[in-house]
């Protein structure tokens, strides 16, 4: 009779079951990084598409930064007109000349309305309203004839005369300016037209032509209505 300790029992190893369909996944020691060649290879393809969509997003942003410009004079200078004839006051509009924050040019960047009173004097109608980053009021008569003072009868004043201090500026401002009057109409010469063309700073009109972006905001001198024109 034999001992139990010399019966040999022998185990085979059990292998891991698969279902039908499914690949057994690589050993993670198996697995390659990528190489330093493919990391340039992709890094050179997103800055290729990069170079290429980033000057597209640019001129999408400053579309939209003339639309939003048109828009806000546009509105204000309806607003300016529907409160002269609800309250039977004239509402001057003024636009503000002024050199910002780290800027080496003098511009006019911004606008404000200012309701007349009884006596003469001058009350804010609006806060100052700011043009988007980079766009400005043209000055040149031949796209922006507000400014040519003697034609259609705006004024033309320093900010130290008026005593309203601008944010950061202060007093140290020019400023251009007309009227809306009671009636609906305007204080601009009656000889059409009377407009103003913002522009992008840094893209001005060369050889008596606008860049490719401008939006100019026409006003009807004699019934005050306001149309914006795009090209």
């Amino acid at each position: 009779m034999g001992s139990r300790s010399s019966r040999k029992t022998s185990f085979e190893p059990r292998t891991k079951f698969c279902p039908p369909g499914f690949r057994k996944a690589p050993a993670l020691a198996s697995r390659r990084a990528f190489s330093l060649i493919e990391v340039l290879v992709v890094m050179s393809i997103i800055g290729v598409i990069a170079a290429a969509t980033i000057p597209a997003f640019q001129q999408i942003v400053i579309g939209s930064n003339f639309t939003v410009s048109g828009e806000l004079l546009r509105d204000n200078l309806t607003l300016a007109r529907q409160t002269a004839l609800a309250r039977n006051h004239s509402v001057e509009v003024r636009f503000y000349q002024f050199q910002g924050t780290g800027a080496t040019t003098s511009d006019y960047q911004a606008f404000q309305l200012f309701l007349q009173k009884d006596d003469g004097t001058y009350a804010a109608l609006t806060k100052v309203l700011y043009f988007p980053k980079s766009i400005i009021l043209n000055t040149d008569t031949q796209f922006s004839s507000l400014f040519d003072s003697n034609s259609t009868n705006t004024t033309i004043g320093q900010g130290v005369n008026t005593g309203v201090q601008l944010p950061e500026v202060g007093t140290a401002y020019q400023y251009l300016s007309f009227k809306f009057k009671p009636g609906g109409g305007t204080s601009l010469a009656q000889v059409p037209p009377c407009f103003v063309t913002l522009v992008a700073k840094n893209a001005a009109p060369v050889n008596g032509s606008l860049p490719a972006n401008f939006v100019t905001v026409q006003i009807d001198p004699v019934v005050g209505k306001v149309a914006v024109l795009r090209p």
